[in-house]
């Protein structure tokens, strides 16, 4: 965009224009509020909460065609909408340091792609980081796609305003800039980069959106199907469970007198989850007990009998004939005798119960009961659920039943946690907890427990951060790329010019110059035309110098015959009166000098007049011209220095 023919006038109205000028603040307030309408209403959602900004195009076209004035008061409307928007109030003061720096590049005669792109490299990207890092809590990978995303938004308003540059008229580019014509370098980089690279950046950003949002659903489907999974294997296993006691619960209603020890312990030692199989009397005092293999089957009786009754009291007062299972609770009322003990072994652990009703008689008899400690559950779930996953089940009243071992969270607790937005992933729900974020699904079971599995953010972050990281690396070897063209065409295109240039006053060029031309078939018939030129004024200045040389010769010559004809006589060819004088004075100087002897002699023709009234003047001139011829005749010498002096008068000095 080389626009150089600005009119003195245009200069000197935009270096004298007030700075709060009414026209500057109207034409700041326009493109401002239209850059503020853009911002609030047409952002491009990006990536999470990140969005594409173009309100700063028209903040950027106003610094072009109006200045710094007007661009300062754009800049300021259109950015605060920008960051009341996107609740970053730093966008006010990136976008501001923006306008001043491209305004000073400009100046300075810088493209105004190049101005942006030094900006954001140099200044904005880092500048951006740091205030992210300083006064607020997040993510490296948060802050480099803050700082990447701002760049790329930058960079694609910059080059729509500098396509648009290239067809204004020169009279509408504000006076202070492209003043100094650009190098031919930047130029041809300039383009590259605007017709090359940003539209190569803008589809790669449209592919790396695409993929991380399939990446996302991915994830998400993944997340379901774990879910689902985790959901449906608990569902099967709790109900495999729970059929056992039920068995047992129905042979008793079948025959009540039936011995079950052997089956009691049978049911304990195949059910991995059961530490232990009881029946209960209608009180609830346990009546039967299996003797597992179980660390907990020597100390449970005592625990039932002691506990059973505070426990189940409230659930049996409401009468079922199905079996259930219960919320998770620690039994603490145990007797003296054995609180010890049990201390000791169980250290309050807390439980589960898989309870059968046993209805005799349309009555509750009393109850078999599976016992499932909380670290089976654990256990069994950390056995079927990938260790890539977190997860926590919760019983019906929200409290911990089972967790992943790396979550440090006590049993028998409230999951407290908060449903989170993550400002990089759009299409997975997230949650946070003990400041830390994670991707979640959720799922019931059958009998009211809630299955959350949960992962790290990372499985759709690190793939967004790899595709930014390897557009920010093929950008940087781009640009290097289309530099060092830009340096080295620029340089094959402009040459066989600087080499004419230099060796134009030659008589001349030499082979190599022809041969450097063969940049194009342009420059190849430019060069050819320059170098026939060049033989044209050669030939013109050779003509030129012989014929100045022939017309100094010709002056030179027609001086000393003027000077002949100013020092001579005319009629005699003796010297007159002036040339005597000269010579006899220099003469008389050298004899004096030298001591030298001299003489003067005066010659006057006598009755002169009476010749030329008798004879006529004709007659009077070959009169005179016959005395100076005998004069000459009789003084020789180099010495001698002869004159006519007058009329009929001769001069005669001798040496």
């Amino acid at each position: 965009m080389i626009k150089t023919d600005f009119s003195h006038t245009q200069k000197i109205k935009s270096e004298t224009t007030p700075f709060f000028a009414f026209s500057t603040v109207l034409y700041g307030l326009n493109f401002g509020l239209l850059g503020a309408m853009v911002n609030a209403f047409l952002p491009i959602n990006f990536f999470g909460d990140f969005s594409l900004y173009f309100g700063q195009i028209l903040v950027l076209f106003c610094l072009v065609t109006r200045g710094l004035n007007a661009a300062i008061i754009a800049v300021f409307v259109a950015s605060t909408v920008a960051a009341l928007h996107a609740n970053d109030a730093y966008l006010i003061v990136i976008y501001s340091l923006e306008m001043l720096v491209v305004h000073v590049c400009m100046r300075k005669g810088y493209f105004l792609f190049e101005s942006a792109m030094a900006f954001w490299l140099l200044l904005g990207v880092p500048l951006t980081l740091c205030l992210h890092a300083l006064t607020s809590f997040v993510s490296p990978e948060l802050l480099f796609i803050s700082g990447v995303s701002r760049a790329l938004n930058g960079l694609i308003c910059v080059s729509v305003v500098a396509i648009c540059c290239w067809f204004l008229p020169s009279h509408l580019i504000h006076g202070r800039y492209y003043s100094t014509p650009p190098k031919l370098s930047s130029l041809i980089f300039s383009l590259c980069m605007l017709t090359v690279t940003l539209p190569a950046m803008v589809i790669s950003l449209f592919l790396i959106w695409q993929s991380t949002t399939t990446n996302e659903k991915n994830v998400q489907r993944e997340l379901e199907a774990v879910t689902l999974k985790a959901a449906t294997i608990n569902n099967i296993e709790l109900q495999r469970h729970l059929n056992s006691v039920q068995t047992i619960s129905t042979i008793l209603e079948n025959d009540p007198d039936a011995k079950l020890q052997k089956l009691l312990t049978a049911t304990a030692n195949n059910y991995n989850l059961f530490s232990n199989v009881v029946l209960t009397n209608a009180y609830g005092k346990v009546i039967s007990a299996s003797t597992s293999h179980s660390k907990y089957s020597d100390i449970v009786p005592n625990v039932l009998a002691a506990s059973l009754n505070a426990r189940h009291s409230v659930n049996y007062s409401n009468t079922t004939t199905a079996a259930y299972i219960t919320d998770a609770l620690i039994d603490k009322g145990f007797n003296k005798k054995s609180s010890k003990l049990l201390n000791e072994k169980l250290n309050n652990t807390p439980y589960v119960y898989f309870v059968a009703p046993i209805i005799l008689n349309s009555s509750l008899s009393g109850s078999a009961q599976g016992v499932v400690p909380l670290e089976q559950l654990i256990e069994f779930n950390n056995e079927n659920i990938d260790s890539e996953y977190q997860y926590v089940i919760t019983d019906s009243t929200g409290k911990i039943i089972a967790r992943s071992n790396s979550l440090s969270m006590p049993l028998l607790s409230n999951f407290d946690y908060v449903e989170h937005r993550h400002p990089l992933i759009t299409n997975v729900n997230s949650l946070a907890f003990n400041q830390e974020v994670y991707l979640y699904d959720k799922s019931n079971t059958n009998n009211g427990w809630t299955i959350i599995l949960m992962t790290s953010p990372n499985k759709v972050t690190s793939v967004l951060v790899d595709y930014f990281f390897i557009l920010v690396l093929a950008t940087f070897s781009i640009l290097a790329a289309f530099a060092f063209i830009a340096k080295s065409l620029s340089r094959k295109i402009t040459q066989p010019l600087v080499d004419i240039a230099e060796n134009f006053p030659n008589a001349e060029f030499h082979p190599q110059i022809v041969r450097e031309s063969q940049v194009s078939s342009e420059m190849v018939k430019l060069t050819h035309k320059l170098i026939d030129s060049h033989e044209v004024m050669s030939n013109f200045h050779q003509q030129l110098s012989q014929q100045v040389h022939n017309k100094t010769k010709q002056l030179k010559q027609l001086n000393r015959e003027l000077y002949s004809i100013a020092q001579k006589d005319s009629l005699t060819q003796l010297l007159n009166r002036a040339g005597f004088n000269r010579l006899a004075i220099t003469s008389y100087r050298n004899c004096v000098r030298n001591h030298i002897n001299m003489s003067l002699i005066f010659i006057d023709i006598d009755h002169f007049k009476v010749i030329n009234d008798t004879h006529g003047h004709p007659f009077g001139d070959k009169c005179i011209i016959a005395v100076a011829k005998t004069i000459q005749k009789h003084c020789k010498r180099d010495t001698d220095v002869l004159g006519r002096y007058g009329g009929e008068e001769f001069i005669i000095m001798i040496v």
